[in-house]
């Protein structure tokens, strides 16, 4: 299956779209938060099992993604589950990421 990534995604992000599927790996999705910035744009953020996080734009292509800090990863479960607990195995690698996170490419 082939995924739609933006200009931005494809060139500016390759590196570390690579990075971290030789790292973490991308995982499924694990809470899906909708959120629009200032220039009300719609975007979608989603935290998968492996502690990354996935940008989509509204017409759900990839915009970036990275590993999650643990702040960024709350406020997308938050965002999708409420005051629902996020499980532990998904918050204890999240943390577990914390190397790979400093080392990932900009």
């Amino acid at each position: 299956m082939k995924t739609n990534m933006t200009a931005h995604a494809f060139y500016d992000r390759m590196t570390r779209f690579e990075y971290i599927i030789d790292t973490v790996g991308i995982g499924k999705v694990a809470a899906r938060y909708q959120d629009v910035d200032a220039k009300n744009r719609v975007a979608f953020f989603e935290l998968t099992t492996t502690g990354v996080i996935i940008v989509r734009n509204k017409d759900n292509m990839v915009v970036t993604a990275y590993i999650a800090r643990e702040q960024q990863a709350i406020k997308v479960w938050r965002g999708a589950n409420g005051k629902k607990k996020m499980p532990a195995p998904l918050y204890k690698k999240i943390n577990q990421n914390a190397v790979a996170r400093e080392n990932q490419p900009c």
